[in-house]
């Protein structure tokens, strides 16, 4: 027989993202709004805003990271990327830097895999 671990969380979580502030990430025209961090390696959530000709940075983790867009659209390793579109990042691997024309908004789901770190907090 299967042995579950015993459930941490007795109802759904609700999060209200209007209520979360946008915060500095330190990259000019790149907020974000940090949802939440779910137990010892995640999932951690979160929604990064970036301005009208606003990037990201190239970087890699070592934990799993998909990228939502929910709203306006990026350029990301040449590629269009409208509103609905993922972008998954494997843990370890080099992400290229995202760029917004015309601003756009990204949900950001990260945890960790077997072996690998749990996402920073």
């Amino acid at each position: 027989p299967v042995e579950y671990a015993p459930p941490r969380y007795e109802d759904p979580v609700y999060v209200y993202s209007h209520v979360f502030p946008w915060l500095p990430t330190g990259q000019n025209g790149v907020s974000v709004k940090h949802l939440g961090y779910f137990n010892e390696c995640g999932p951690n959530v979160s929604l990064l805003h970036l301005d009208p000709g606003a990037s990201t940075s190239r970087g890699s983790a070592g934990w799993l990271e998909m990228r939502l867009v929910v709203e306006g659209e990026v350029q990301y390793a040449g590629q269009n990327c409208p509103a609905v579109s993922r972008i998954y990042c494997p843990p370890g691997a080099s992400c290229d830097e995202m760029v917004s024309r015309s601003g756009a908004t990204l949900f950001i789901f990260q945890t960790a895999v077997p072996g690998g770190e749990a996402p920073r907090r």
